[in-house]
C-alpha cells in the first residue's frame, strides 16, 4: 500500500482538508522527494504541482504554509508545510518564500559615546604645554587625521602636552581614550587625571620607538563623578613624539530594542522572530532600522529567484513547491529560559515555548547541560546542541518533530534494524523495506570488507554497523540514506 499525500489548510487558519494530491508520483503533486533526520525528524520535502493555470496561481498566491501529510492508512510517514514556491508563467519565474520573512524584530547593538575632546586632532589650535617643552608645535608633515599633527620635544622629565581639560565623566560608566603616535625617543605616557586631586584614573605607556596607538581605559567600577584632563608626558629630557587623532569617549556598551511586530502577519503565519546584531548605532537609528525590517519582511512578496537574468524567459509553465517539517518553526522563536538543567528538562521546557510543536515522547536524560543566554539563542539551535551532546554514558540520542507536530526525544537504537546488502536496504527479516517507512537508525553493511568484529558486545561498536543520520524517500520507490548531513 503506497502513501497518499493530502493537502490541508494553514494550521493558523484551520485544519480543513483542501485536496488529495496523489501518491507523489501521479496526481497533482509529482516528483515527491522528502527527508527525515535523526536530529530534526521530518525535515524537508519538494515536488511539482500539476494543475490548471488558475489553480497554480491560486496555490502560489494563497497556499503558503498550507500543511501536507504523507500517510499510509492512519500512519503519518511525513508531515510539513509549504515554505517556498517558484511559479513559472509565460516563461517567467517568480518566487514567494517564508524563509526570509520576519514579523517580530528587535536589535542588540553597541552604543559608543561621542568624542569628548573638542579638538582631538589639533585642527583649530595646538595642545597646551605641560612644563616647558622645547618643542610643541602643529605640523603638516606628520598627521593621521585632518591637516595637522602635533610634534613635541621635552626639555626635562615629566613634560609634554595637555590635550584638553574640563572633561566631565560620571561614576559607574566606562570610558576609553586613545591617541595615535610615532615615538622618536624615550618613553611616553598617556594619562587621564582627576581635576580635583590630579590622581591618575587610567594610563598607557609606550613600549619603544615607532608607530603606536596608546589606549587607556576607565572601567565601570570607577566611583568618580567630575572633571578630568588628559596629558601625554615623557619620563626624560629630549624625548620626542608625534601625536594625532586623540579620542576620549564613553566605552562601547550593549543596548537592546524592544520587539517591533506586525500583529496581522503574526495572525496569518505565526510569530517569526529575528534579532539583529549590529555595531555602533544611536537609539533612533536602531529603532528606524527595526521598523524598516518589519515593513519589508512581515509579508510575502513575489520576486524573481536569487539567480535571474533579464530576458531569461522561455521556461515551461509550472509550480515547484518546497516543504519544511515543523521543526523549522522552532527556529522562529528565541528561547526564553536557559541556564543549567538536565537535558530532558531543557527539551521539555524549550518545546513548550513553541507555537506549532508540542511535546511527545521525552525520555529522561539526566545529563547536566547549560543553555547559554549571553546572546539570543533560537529554540531549535539549542535543542540540536542538546541532542548532539548525547548522555553521560556517551550514547547517541535522537530528537525531532514527527506526525501530529509532536517533538520526540529519546536514545538512539543500539540494535541493527536494517541491512544494506547487494545495493538494497533490507529489514532484519531479510525482506525489502517499503521506502516510505524507513527512518534513521542503525544499519549493517553486510557486504563491507572488514577485519575483526566488535569485542564490546555492543552492536554500535561493530565496524559493519553505521548509524543513518538521514533517510530520503523519492516517490514512487526511491530511497537513499546518509551517514552525515550538513545543517
Amino acid at each position: 500500500m503506497r502513501p497518499i499525500l493530502t493537502l490541508y489548510e494553514n494550521v493558523m487558519r484551520s485544519d480543513a482538508v483542501i485536496s488529495d494530491l496523489g501518491d507523489g508520483h501521479t496526481g497533482r503533486l509529482r516528483g515527491w522527494d522528502r527527508t527525515i533526520r535523526a536530529k530534526g525528524g521530518f525535515w524537508e520535502g519538494s515536488g511539482t504541482y500539476h494543475s490548471t493555470r488558475d489553480e497554480m496561481l491560486e496555490m502560489f498566491l494563497e497556499g503558503m504554509e498550507r500543511r501536507i501529510v504523507e500517510s499510509v492508512g492512519s500512519i503519518v510517514t511525513w508531515e510539513g508545510m509549504i515554505v517556498e514556491m517558484d511559479l513559472t508563467l509565460d516563461g517567467i519565474t517568480w518566487r514567494r518564500s517564508l524563509l526570509d520573512r520576519a514579523n517580530a524584530v528587535r536589535m542588540i547593538y553597541s552604543k559608543i559615546g561621542d568624542n569628548l575632546f573638542s579638538d582631538g586632532s589639533a585642527e583649530s589650535a595646538g595642545w597646551g604645554d605641560v612644563g616647558t617643552p622645547s618643542t610643541n608645535e602643529r605640523v603638516t608633515t606628520w598627521q593621521t587625521k585632518g591637516t595637522y599633527g602635533v610634534h613635541v620635544v621635552t626639555d626635562d622629565a615629566d613634560e609634554g602636552v595637555e590635550i584638553e581639560s574640563g572633561i566631565a565623566i560620571t561614576a559607574g560608566l566606562a570610558y576609553q581614550c586613545r591617541v595615535t603616535v610615532e615615538v622618536e625617543a624615550e618613553t611616553w605616557t598617556l594619562a587621564i587625571h582627576r581635576s580635583d586631586n590630579d590622581a591618575i584614573l587610567a594610563q598607557a605607556v609606550t613600549s619603544g620607538t615607532g608607530k603606536d596607538v596608546l589606549r587607556c581605559y576607565i572601567n565601570d567600577s570607577n566611583d568618580y563623578t567630575g572633571n578630568t584632563y588628559v596629558r601625554i608626558t615623557a619620563d626624560a629630557a629630549a624625548a620626542e613624539i608625534y601625536a594625532d587623532a586623540a579620542v576620549y569617549q564613553r566605552s562601547p556598551y550593549r543596548a537592546e530594542t524592544e520587539w517591533t511586530i506586525d500583529s496581522d502577519s503574526i495572525d496569518e503565519w505565526g510569530r517569526i522572530e529575528d534579532c539583529l546584531l549590529m555595531g555602533g548605532m544611536t537609539d533612533a537609528a536602531a529603532s528606524a532600522q527595526i521598523q524598516k525590517e518589519v515593513n519589508e519582511r512581515a509579508w510575502l512578496r513575489s520576486v524573481p529567484p536569487d539567480e535571474y537574468e533579464v530576458g531569461d524567459v522561455g521556461r515551461e509553465d509550472g509550480l515547484s513547491i518546497l516543504f519544511a517539517g515543523y521543526v523549522l518553526t522552532l527556529n522562529w522563536r528565541y528561547l526564553l529560559v536557559g541556564g543549567t538543567d538536565t537535558a530532558s528538562n531543557h527539551v521539555t521546557s524549550l518545546v513548550g515555548e513553541s507555537e506549532f510543536v508540542s511535546a511527545g515522547v521525552i525520555d529522561t536524560n539526566s545529563l547536566s547541560f547549560q543553555v547559554e543566554e549571553e546572546e539570543p539563542v533560537l529554540i531549535w539551535d539549542a535543542l540540536e546542541e542538546i541532542i548532539e551532546a548525547g548522555d553521560g554514558s556517551g550514547n547517541r540520542w535522537m530528537g525531532g518533530v514527527y506526525g501530529g507536530r509532536v517533538f520526540n526525544y529519546e536514545a538512539a537504537q543500539t540494535w541493527v534494524e536494517y541491512y544494506y546488502q547487494g545495493g538494497k536496504l533490507l529489514a532484519v527479516h531479510g525482506g525489502p523495506i517499503e521506502p516510505w517507512f524507513a527512518v534513521p537508525t542503525l544499519v549493517r553493511l553486510s557486504d563491507a570488507p572488514v577485519g575483526p568484529g566488535e569485542i564490546t558486545g555492543t552492536s554500535a561498536d561493530d565496524p559493519r554497523n553505521i548509524f543513518i543520520e538521514e533517510i530520503r524517500y523519492m516517490a514512487p520507490d526511491g530511497i537513499q540514506f546518509r551517514r552525515k548531513v550538513i545543517s
